[in-house]
C-alpha cells in the first residue's frame, strides 16, 4: 500500500481542487469538501452505525430494495449512506429524507479514512457494485470490522486494470469478508483477484 499511498498523495492537490471545482460549478455549499476531507462530520447517533457506500445516482436508487431490507434486519442501528458525486448526495436526500444519515465518503487518504472511520465507528460496512477503496477496505479489515461487497460487478476492463495495479494494492480484494456478485463472469474476475472462492457467490 506505500507506493499507492505514495502516488495518492503526489496526486491529491489536483484531485481535491477538481473536486472543489465541481462543486462550485454546480452551486454546491463549498463546506461541503470537508466532509471529503472527514474534517466537519459530526456523529449524530448514538446508535450502533451501518455504512452503505454506493458511488453516485444509479448505485443510490439500485440500493433501495437493500438499504430497507438492513433497516429491518437490523432495526437497532442507525444507517449511513456515503456517496461520492452531488447528484448521488441529492438522490440520498431526496429518497430517504431523515431516514437515514449521510455525507460524503472521504478521499481515499490514509489520515482521511482514519478519522472519518474514528468519527462513524461502523460495525458492518456494504459496499455497492466495485466502488474499492483500498485504504478504506484495508484499514476496516485490520479494525476486524466487517466489510461486504454487494451486487459486484467487474468488467473486462476493470479486471485488466485491478490485476496490472494489484501488486500495489496489498490484496485488497482479498480482504473482503463477502462478496455477492452480479454473474459468472464477474465471480470469476473477483476469484482470480484474490477474492477466495468459499467467500463469494453469484446473486
Amino acid at each position: 500500500m506505500r507506493v499507492y499511498n505514495f502516488f495518492l498523495i503526489i496526486l491529491f492537490p489536483v484531485i481535491f481542487f477538481r473536486s472543489l471545482y465541481k462543486s462550485l460549478k454546480f452551486g454546491e455549499n463549498p463546506k461541503r469538501i470537508m466532509e471529503k476531507l472527514s474534517l466537519n462530520a459530526v456523529r449524530k447517533s448514538s446508535k450502533p452505525v451501518i455504512l452503505i457506500h454506493a458511488v453516485s445516482v444509479g448505485e443510490v436508487l439500485a440500493s433501495r430494495k437493500f438499504v430497507e431490507e438492513i433497516k429491518k434486519r437490523f432495526p437497532g442501528h442507525q444507517i449511513l449512506i456515503t456517496c461520492t458525486t452531488q447528484t448521488g448526495s441529492a438522490t440520498v436526500k431526496r429518497v430517504y429524507s431523515d431516514s437515514v444519515l449521510h455525507q460524503y465518503m472521504p478521499f481515499d487518504l490514509k489520515f482521511c479514512i482514519k478519522r472519518f472511520l474514528k468519527n462513524w465507528k461502523p460495525e458492518i460496512t456494504f459496499i455497492l457494485e466495485t466502488e474499492i477503496w483500498p485504504n478504506l477496505i484495508n484499514i476496516l479489515h485490520a479494525q476486524r470490522r466487517k466489510v461486504f461487497l454487494v451486487n459486484g460487478r467487474m468488467s473486462e476492463k476493470s479486471f485488466r486494470r485491478y490485476k496490472y495495479f494489484m501488486s500495489i494494492l496489498d490484496n485488497v480484494f482479498s480482504k473482503l469478508d463477502f462478496t455477492i456478485c452480479q454473474g459468472t463472469k464477474d465471480l470469476k474476475r473477483f476469484i482470480e483477484l484474490g477474492i477466495n472462492k468459499d467467500r463469494i457467490k453469484k446473486d
